[in-house]
């Protein structure tokens, strides 16, 4: 399963960031294996959803009062919980998405 995204993620992403995974494909091996596939989702949903503010300049206000949301904080911590316990375990990638949306809520 490593390289490789399980089908139920996969439609998770179609629902939720359409596009992404069609910009995934496009990226070549090292590109791919370069960055972690969360943190180029994390960079392509800062580029195509928020790239307007990006564009006017005010992206870091958005970073500013976001992550002073309890909803980021409560996300954060669950996303720190959760990558602890990957480390241990090795649990898939859908399991880890069922963790945040059932600590964290819905993203």
């Amino acid at each position: 399963m490593e390289n490789r995204i399980p089908n139920r993620l996969v439609e998770i992403l179609d629902d939720r960031v359409p596009g992404f995974l069609e910009s995934e494909k496009q990226l070549t091996l090292q590109a791919a294996t370069g960055r972690p596939l969360p943190l180029r989702l994390e960079d392509w949903i800062d580029d195509h959803i928020f790239g307007f503010a990006k564009q006017e300049g005010w992206f870091n206000a958005i970073t500013y009062y976001a992550i002073r949301d309890p909803r980021y904080q409560r996300a954060e911590v669950c996303w720190s919980e959760c990558t602890e316990k990957w480390k241990k375990s090795h649990t898939t990638p859908v399991s880890a998405v069922r963790g945040v949306e059932r600590h964290g809520g819905a993203m």
